[in-house]
């Protein structure tokens, strides 16, 4: 109930970098209400409680929402075990908490030789007089072989009082000395967020016996110590004649295990390391709010950019959230948290509901970065405006040609405009409009983050300055082939062929009408691979039957990516005939394959030329006899271990710091 009054009084007296809450309990809500009043301050949260979660459940009463909103406010969750950590995100805590133990004063404790044990031993256990601890336990453990007046009346009860001796609070210094003193440390724990007092006997090098609950089995296991059931006297007895029956030597190991363990990841000096590391990301990072059209499981660009994005961001401290169109399948969980806006109903419905999701959701956002300019990059344009937050864009190609190329497709009209003519002229109707849109939002955007160099000339022609321009090749993670090349050809049949393979969307620009112009007129053992689908693919294989190459041209359909790396691994050589390509990622993983490539000079084509000289031709398109002369010579394959990809750690760097300097200039 103060916690309120104390986030208020905080308010009032200082404006902190971080606000750190130690448990989510009185603090917590303290630092709830105080991120309440200036929801720009960092909050970062550490979890050490050691009480069942039930039995904070039960605490909350009436204010549980409140408890389980501490967990949701966090900017960062420090835990210190893994079981913590699930409690968090159960708790509601929408990232990936960052696992920081607690640690041992290794200095304080001399390791002593324990592994010959005398006729009498001694059992130690250090711990508060709780019903978690175990200690009632322990003690009809030793029979067998609360509070503390509970306990030594049941000491009494058991006839084992002259066994038992209860030392009340003892210093750090008298610990320390105890375990120098003791046989064998046991407590067998009902719960146990960590358990502190297990590392510091296992640095002073005692024989630790604990049970397989909480955080315990983070550093408790047969290398370093002994497990006993829970709930189960006759267990720890097991567990210490165990101890007393294990020779010399494994007793050694595993002290000495158990030593070194705490020492390398338990001291303070590394403790303190990682807590400075989490406090400087904390304050240092960024929230930002990605807009998508597409996210997994749908199949496509952004599909598969978010989440590497997204990934990329908080394993580097920032937190991101994700606003996508979706439905029941949409995929949750995946670290971050996503909020699905309903993609039915009519556009400017649909587009309506991105706006207001995005509005809510960025009150606490440093930035709004959207995927497309169109569908998703629009409304969160207009929602960032409104909050007066900075917003990023990402193009990946003109929305308005694309919806220009299908609309003629549809009507049967030839001669369709390519991309560059397509940008020469103003158009009206739903394509003006589109075209409108995008030239809006790229303008309205600090920052325009483009995936090739022909992009960036694109964007530039909406009327967007350079100077906002961004060029950051995306990254491609490459899947391995699921066999070697002879046995993947032997299982296609393809032999004694030579192998033309295309990875493309069956879309009248996508150029494999041409393609299979030109089989009629290249060697007879040359044939071609075509993987993907769209509204062509029938056409095509009309086509391919009218000019009498049905048996040379194979339409795979639509295909996972390990059947992608399986042709690539078996063709001879990758063709892309498109007269329209932003970044074409399938030519990368053609080349990672070892395939030579041979593409058209049409848009971001040419830039897989300027990349990889050696090992891409580029070609005029639709020029018939240079394709020709080119696909009759040998093919050659390459290493590709000598080619130079962009990685994924690149990718996001570099879209990280794009993205920070846009969220900078508030």
């Amino acid at each position: 109930l103060i916690g309120p009054f104390v986030g208020w009084r905080l308010f009032g007296l200082c404006g902190p970098d971080l606000l750190w809450s130690m448990q989510a309990s009185y603090g917590g809500f303290a630092a709830l209400f105080y991120s309440w009043l200036r929801p720009r301050t960092r909050f970062v949260l550490t979890v050490q409680e050691g009480d069942p979660p039930e039995r904070y459940a039960k605490r909350a009463g009436p204010f549980r929402g409140l408890h389980h909103a501490i967990f949701r406010r966090a900017d960062r969750v420090q835990s210190i075990s893994r079981f913590l950590s699930d409690w968090a995100v159960k708790m509601g805590f929408e990232g990936r908490p960052d696992l920081i133990p607690n640690g041992v004063d290794v200095s304080r404790f001399v390791v002593r030789d324990h592994s010959s044990l005398g006729e009498r031993v001694t059992v130690v256990s250090a711990s508060r007089l709780s019903h978690k601890n175990g200690i009632d336990l322990l003690i009809r453990a030793i029979a067998l072989r609360e509070d503390r007046t509970t306990l030594e009346a049941l000491a009494r009860e058991l006839g084992v009082e002259s066994r038992v001796r209860f030392l009340g609070t003892q210093s750090h210094d008298e610990i320390a000395e105890l375990y120098r003193d003791a046989d064998i440390f046991c407590r067998p724990s009902r719960t146990e967020g960590l358990g502190n007092a297990f590392l510091e006997a296992m640095a002073a090098g005692l024989p630790t016996i604990g049970t397989n609950v909480g955080g315990i089995p983070d550093f408790l296991n047969e290398d370093t110590g002994w497990l006993c059931e829970p709930e189960s006297p006759e267990s720890i007895a097991e567990s210490v004649n165990r101890v007393l029956a294990a020779p010399r030597e494994e007793i050694g190991r595993v002290t000495q295990n158990a030593a070194r363990l705490v020492r390398e990841r338990y001291n303070w000096d590394l403790v303190a390391q990682k807590m400075r590391v989490l406090f400087e990301q904390a304050i240092s990072s960024k929230r930002i709010l990605i807009a998508t059209g597409i996210y997994p499981p749908a199949i496509g660009g952004p599909a598969t950019y978010v989440p590497l994005l997204a990934q990329g961001l908080i394993d580097r401290g920032d937190r991101v959230r994700v606003a996508t169109f979706g439905d029941d399948k949409t995929q949750r969980g995946s670290g971050w948290p996503v909020s699905i806006v309903p993609k039915t109903g009519v556009a400017p419905w649909r587009y309506a509901r991105m706006c207001w999701r995005v509005f809510r959701i960025a009150k606490r956002f440093d930035l709004v970065y959207a995927m497309t300019p169109s569908s998703d990059g629009f409304p969160a344009s207009l929602a960032a405006a409104i909050r007066r937050i900075p917003f990023a864009l990402k193009v990946v190609g003109d929305y308005a040609w694309e919806a220009y190329q299908n609309k003629h497709q549809e009507s049967g009209a030839k001669n369709q405009e390519l991309l560059d003519e397509f940008l020469e002229k103003k158009h009206g109707g739903e394509i003006g409009i589109l075209e409108r849109m995008e030239r809006f939002v790229a303008r309205r955007a600090k920052t325009v983050i483009v995936p090739s160099v022909y992009l960036a000339s694109v964007v530039e022609r909406w009327g967007t300055p350079k100077e906002k321009i961004r060029v950051i090749h995306n990254a491609v993670t490459f899947v391995e082939p699921t066999r070697d090349r002879a046995t993947l050809r032997r299982a296609f049949g393809v032999e004694e062929k030579r192998v033309l393979f295309t990875v493309v969307r069956c879309v009248p620009w996508k150029g494999v009408d041409f393609l299979i112009g030109l089989l009629g007129k290249l060697p007879d053992d040359v044939v071609l691979v075509v993987a993907g689908d769209g509204p062509m693919q029938e056409a095509w294989e009309r086509l391919a039957l009218d000019r009498g190459v049905a048996g040379r041209v194979r339409f795979l359909g639509s295909v996972s990516r390990h059947v992608v790396a399986d042709w690539n691994a078996a063709a001879d050589a990758f063709v892309l005939a498109s007269a329209y390509e932003g970044y074409p990622h399938v030519v990368v993983e053609a080349l990672a394959a070892g395939r030579s490539c041979f593409v058209t000079d049409k848009a971001g084509n040419r830039e897989m030329g300027d990349l990889f000289p050696h090992v891409v031709t580029v070609l005029p398109y639709r020029g018939e006899s240079a394709w020709i002369e080119a696909l009759s010579r040998p093919f050659v394959s390459h290493d590709p271990s000598r080619l130079r990809f962009q990685t994924v750690d690149a990718m996001v760097e570099e879209t990280r710091h794009e993205l920070h300097v846009c969220a900078s200039s508030r």
